[in-house]
C-alpha cells in the first residue's frame, strides 16, 4: 500500500499494476494522493489500511487488506461513501501491466487472465497513454459508456456511481495455489467485513507473544503491526524458490521468537538443500545483501537452532543437526580469519538446546564450549536492510528484514535464552522505571513464559509462570535472571519475588 490508498501489485516486474481511487464530487475531482485532507492509518495496528479523505458533506474512505478465498490470495480495495451525497468513484489502473487490459463482464483480464474482479459492470470508462492524459479525459467528462482500449495505453479508469453509505469493492488475485483460482470469479459478497477481519487477526495474534506494556514504552502497537506483516510474508516467501535465504531465515527467527512456529518451520524446510560444500548456508542474493557469507550463514544457523529449541520437534532437530553442525564449522573457520565475525557466532546460542532436542548431548557440549568465550546476551541481529520487492504474493510493502529486526528488538529486552537459563529485562533503562510490564506467551526451551512487573517504591516485584507446550519441555528446570537486578535468580515453573533496585 502506498500513500493515498494506492495498491501496487507485482512490483518490479513487467506485470506491475497500480490500483488507486479518485472521487468525483459535486464541485470537482478528488485524488487521495494529493489532497491535504487525506489521512492514512492501520486499523488496530493490523495490516488493514484505512485512508480517509474529505469530500463535500463527509468522507470518502478507502480500505485495503488481503484475504484468502478458496485457492486464491486476494488483495481487496474498497471505497466507501461516508458523506451525505452520492459521488462518482473512478478505479484507476496504471503501469506496465495495464497495457494489455480487457474487460470481460465484471472481470478485468490482464494478459488474458481474469485478475481483477469488479462488483458490477462499470458505468463508464476511459483510457489514455499516461495518467496525466487520463486525468484530463476523466475530469473533462470524456469517459465513455463502452470500454474501448487502444493499443499501448497504460492508464485506464472505470467509473461507478456510489450512493450515500454504500461503497464499491474490487478484488485482485495476487496468489494462486492452483489453476482453479482463475476458473471462477471470487464471491465479493462473501468476503469478510473489515471488523470481522480485524477480529480474526486479533484471535490469530493471540496465539503468540503479547507485550502488554504501558504507552510510555510504546511497544505493543509497533510489535503487533510488524508480526502481522511478517505473517503475511511467510507463506508466499516459503513457496517462492527465489526468496533469498537470508530473508527466509530472518522471518523464521522473528516468527519463532513471537510464538508462530508453524509459519516459521515452513520457511526452513529446504535448509539442507541450501548448504554448500564448505558448510555455508547462503546464496548470491543473501551474501550480497549482508556483505559476507558468514553473516548469512550465522543468521540461518540461528533460525534453525531457534526453531528446534523452541518447538522441541525432535524430527526437525535431528534432520537439521548436520546442517547446523556444518554451518558452525564454517563459521568457526571464518572467525579465526576474521575475529570481527565473532558476535555473529554468538547469535547462535540456541544451538546447544536444539542439539539436545536432537538427543545429541556430545554435540551440544561441543557447541557450548565453542560459545563459552564469546557468549553474551543475544543482540538484535544488525542485518543490513534489503530492498523490499514484492512479487505480487504479499500485501505489505515494507522490508521483511527490517520487520524481522523490529520484532526481535521488541522481544529481546523481555526474553533471551541459552541452554540453561532465560534472561529477562536485559536492556532495562530509565524509561521503564515505575512502569508496569506484563508479557505473555514468551517461547523458551522450557515452555511458554509469562511474567508481570509491578513496583513497590523504587523496587520492582515479579510474578512469573512457565507452562510446558510440548511433552519433553521441563518448566521445573527454568532459571530466570537479569543482568540489571544484581545476583537475583528465580527458579521453577512459577513464583514471585521482590527484586533489587535496578542498575541502569
Amino acid at each position: 500500500m502506498r500513500s493515498g490508498g494506492r495498491v501496487v501489485l507485482h512490483e518490479g516486474t513487467a506485470q506491475e499494476l497500480s490500483l488507486e481511487w479518485w472521487v468525483g464530487g459535486d464541485d470537482r475531482w478528488y485524488e487521495p494522493a494529493v489532497e491535504i485532507t487525506t489521512r492514512q492509518e492501520l486499523i488496530r495496528d493490523l495490516p488493514i489500511v484505512s485512508v480517509s479523505m474529505r469530500v463535500p458533506s463527509g468522507d470518502a474512505v478507502i480500505t485495503a487488506f488481503t484475504t484468502v478465498q478458496g485457492p486464491r490470495e486476494l488483495v481487496i480495495s474498497e471505497l466507501s461513501n461516508r458523506s451525505k451525497v452520492p459521488f462518482v468513484a473512478a478505479l484507476l489502473l496504471s503501469g506496465p501491466g495495464a497495457i494489455d487490459l480487457t474487460l470481460d463482464g465484471t472481470a478485468i483480464r490482464v494478459g488474458g487472465l481474469p485478475v481483477i474482479h469488479l462488483p458490477s459492470v462499470p458505468q463508464r470508462s476511459a483510457s489514455a497513454s499516461t495518467v496525466e492524459e487520463l486525468r484530463s479525459v476523466v475530469v473533462g467528462g470524456g469517459a465513455a459508456a463502452q470500454f474501448l482500449p487502444r493499443e499501448g495505453e497504460s492508464a485506464t479508469a472505470f467509473l461507478f456511481a456510489v450512493t450515500h453509505t454504500l461503497g464499491v469493492r474490487v478484488a485482485a488475485i495476487v496468489g494462486a495455489s492452483s489453476p482453479l483460482a482463475f476458473a471462477a470469479p471470487p464471491v465479493l459478497t462473501a468476503l469478510p467485513a473489515v471488523h470481522d477481519l480485524a477480529n480474526g487477526w486479533d484471535t490469530h495474534l493471540g496465539r503468540g507473544v503479547n507485550l502488554r506494556t504501558t504507552p510510555a514504552l510504546a511497544s505493543s502497537p509497533r510489535f503487533r503491526s510488524a508480526v502481522s506483516s511478517l505473517l503475511l510474508y511467510a507463506e508466499p516467501a516459503a513457496s517462492d524458490p527465489t526468496t533469498p535465504i537470508v530473508v527466509c531465515s530472518a522471518i523464521a527467527a522473528a516468527l519463532d521468537s513471537g510464538g508462530f512456529h508453524a509459519e516459521a518451520g515452513a520457511l526452513l524446510a529446504d535448509a539442507p538443500t541450501w548448504q554448500g560444500r564448505r558448510g555455508e548456508l547462503t546464496d548470491a542474493v543473501s551474501e550480497n545483501s549482508v556483505g559476507d557469507a558468514a553473516i548469512a550463514t550465522a543468521v540461518m544457523v540461528d533460525a534453525l537452532a531457534r526453531h528446534g529449541a523452541l518447538t522441541h520437534d525432535a524430527v526437525f532437530a535431528q534432520t537439521m543437526a548436520p546442517v547446523v553442525a556444518g554451518g558452525l564449522e564454517f563459521l568457526a573457520k571464518r572467525v579465526k580469519v576474521n575475529p570481527a565475525l565473532a558476535p555473529w557466532l554468538a547469535c547462535s546460542t540456541a544451538v546447544p538446546s536444539m542439539l539436545r532436542v536432537a538427543r545429541d548431548e556430545r554435540a551440544a557440549r561441543h557447541a557450548e564450549k565453542l560459545f563459552r568465550d564469546s557468549f553474551g546476551l543475544l543482540p538484535s541481529l544488525p542485518v543490513a536492510p534489503l530492498a523490499a520487492k514484492s512479487k505480487g504474493a504479499s500485501f505489505v510493502p515494507e522490508d521483511p528484514i527490517r520487520l524481522s529486526n523490529l520484532v526481535r528488538a521488541h522481544i529481546n529486552p523481555f526474553c533471551q535464552f541459552d541452554s540453561t537459563s532465560v534472561a529477562i529485562l536485559a536492556t532495562f533503562d530509565e524509561s521503564m522505571l515505575g512502569q508496569p510490564i506484563d508479557v505473555r506467551n514468551l517461547p523458551t526451551p522450557f515452555g511458554r513464559l509469562s511474567y508481570a512487573i509491578r513496583w513497590h517504591g523504587e523496587r520492582p516485584a515479579i510474578l512469573w509462570e512457565c507452562v510446558a507446550i510440548h511433552d519433553d519441555q521441563i518448566p521445573d528446570a527454568l532459571v530466570l535472571w537479569s543482568p540489571r537486578f544484581g545476583d537475583w535468580r528465580g527458579t521453577g515453573p512459577r513464583g514471585e519475588a521482590l527484586l533489587p533496585v535496578p542498575t541502569l
